[in-house]
């Protein structure tokens, strides 16, 4: 049985988790692994990688953080915890938080096929307007 810590998590919030999630919370987007690990190196001089990495899934695993996978190659992470949508630059790679409502289509997706909506995500892609400006010129 494992016990119950700090703020009701299955897990300690150690000094480098507290500061992986700052970061993320800090970020103001949807930041790569990378991106957070570069930040917080500086406070964290022996910071690993692979410390980041696995922190930033077990922040997801746990609600504390989003994450999602924009086909990118890497996993992009987000503060908020609410449900929210995302546009998505192709080009750029650019995200942008949305709110789509998408209720009557789910309630309709049950009526017809008795499947259960228990969540849903909307990404939409194509160009934000910096690179639609940039291919015309």
């Amino acid at each position: 049985m494992s016990a119950v810590r700090e703020g009701g998590l299955p897990f300690r919030l150690t000094r480098q988790r507290r500061a992986i999630l700052e970061e993320v919370r800090a970020a103001g987007g949807h930041p790569r692994a990378a991106d957070i690990f570069l930040q917080v190196r500086r406070r964290e001089p022996r910071l690993a990688y692979a410390t980041v990495y696995n922190t930033l899934h077990l922040l997801a695993r746990h609600g504390l953080i989003q994450s999602f996978d924009f086909g990118e190659g890497a996993s992009r992470f987000d503060p908020r915890t609410d449900r929210h949508d995302h546009l998505a630059c192709r080009n750029c790679g650019r995200l942008v938080d949305v709110e789509i409502d998408l209720g009557q289509a789910a309630r309709r997706l049950q009526e017809e096929t008795g499947f259960s909506v228990e969540a849903y995500h909307v990404e939409v892609r194509g160009l934000c307007p910096g690179c639609q400006r940039a291919e015309g010129d």
